[in-house]
């Protein structure tokens, strides 16, 4: 699974960030997948003006269109058969790979608030590969 899945996204070496953790409103990231092209042109604009002066490069990709971002979840059964998985979405483009953390909810403003992790195409290898379940953590059969 993690080669097919690297295969469609096309992962391969990338330049590496400057390492570091960058705060953005989850508004502005999902944003960036939304349907209507005006909503994500405004994204792609706030999210490359506020990136941090490390990342001038990454903000140049983004106003260039050089970008994607994608994701790879995996769901099953939790042992209360509730559902539970794991996930990992990415920013790539050409300048470096940006990892896309869950949303936290502020709660001093009540927003959601997300944070883009600097990253290197084979840590989101390893972040694939651990996406399947353990035999631990999957519920007995029968």
């Amino acid at each position: 699974m993690p080669a097919l899945v690297a295969r469609v996204v096309r992962l391969g070496p990338r330049p590496r960030l400057i390492t570091g953790v960058f705060p953005c409103p989850f508004v502005v990231v999902a944003g960036l997948t939304a349907p209507d092209a005006e909503q994500r042109a405004a994204s792609v604009d706030r999210l490359a003006e506020t990136c941090p002066t490390e990342w001038a490069e990454l903000a140049e990709q983004l106003r260039g269109g050089r970008w994607r971002m994608w994701s790879a979840r995996t769901t099953w059964p939790a042992t209360e058969m509730t559902p539970t998985g794991r996930a990992v979405t990415v920013l790539d483009t050409p300048a470096g790979v940006v990892r896309v953390n869950e949303p936290q909810v502020d709660a001093a403003d009540a927003t959601d608030q997300t944070s883009l992790t600097a990253t290197t195409p084979t840590e989101i290898w390893l972040e694939l590969t651990r996406l399947l379940p353990t035999d631990a953590e999957l519920p007995p059969l029968g």
